[in-house]
């Protein structure tokens, strides 16, 4: 990113044969994020950055996702105390607002995933007085726009070190995965990776697997 800003929370995208990056930007003279995109091509080379979407709030967290044969963005807007989805009218630079599907709600990094026939939400909730970094709630639907139930066991996580969402779940060999933050020293600390070994309206059950830390940037602890 250019000198006066950060970048974050990448999430890929493919469209009619084009690789998209969305990403949170925040210019430091404002202290408030918006949400860009970036084309990539085949070898990794970065086109011009688009803003596509800025309100009154932060935003930050740009998980898309396809919900029949229309796409959405589920980012954070925390800040208002809502989770909020907005629909594309005209990629990749134009999205409305669609529906806010919770409210009153200090909720940070919204996460859906489908699996065995229902879409499932996780999401970082704070209680009051507490943090957003420590609680880890689960929510399931027969749609990715609600209205959504509450798991039985919530919070499923309790614990700063994997509870708060690092990017969508993820299937390999067989396996599905969680990717979490680990926010126990500073700001994205290191990033934990959880086997999901069961997910269920009735129960939830996980074991961290791995983790990557940031030993590649000497000056980051």
């Amino acid at each position: 990113p250019p000198k006066d800003r950060f970048w974050a929370d990448p999430f890929p995208i493919k469209v009619e044969g084009q690789h998209y990056l969305f990403f949170e930007e925040l210019p430091y003279a404002t202290g408030k994020g918006h949400i860009c995109a970036i084309p990539v091509d085949a070898k990794g080379a970065c086109g011009d950055v688009v803003k596509v979407l800025d309100t009154d709030c932060h935003l930050s967290y740009p998980l898309i996702f396809e919900w029949e044969k229309q796409l959405y963005m589920m980012p954070e807007t925390g800040s208002r105390k809502t989770i909020e989805v907005y629909r594309c009218e005209r990629f990749p630079d134009v999205w409305r607002l669609d529906r806010v599907v919770m409210s009153g709600v200090r909720a940070v990094d919204s996460t859906l995933h489908w699996h065995d026939g229902l879409w499932w939400l996780f999401v970082n909730i704070a209680c009051e007085g507490g943090s957003k970094y420590d609680e880890l709630h689960l929510f399931y639907g027969d749609s990715p726009l609600g209205p959504w139930q509450p798991h039985r066991k919530n919070p499923i996580r309790s614990d700063v070190r994997i509870a708060r969402p690092a990017g969508k779940l993820f299937d390999y060999n067989g396996q599905l995965y969680r990717p979490a933050q680990d926010l126990s020293h500073s700001g994205a600390f290191a990033v934990a990776i959880n086997i999901v070994e069961q997910l269920s309206p009735n129960d939830y059950r996980e074991r961290t697997t791995c983790r990557y830390q940031p030993q590649w940037e000497p000056n980051h602890l």
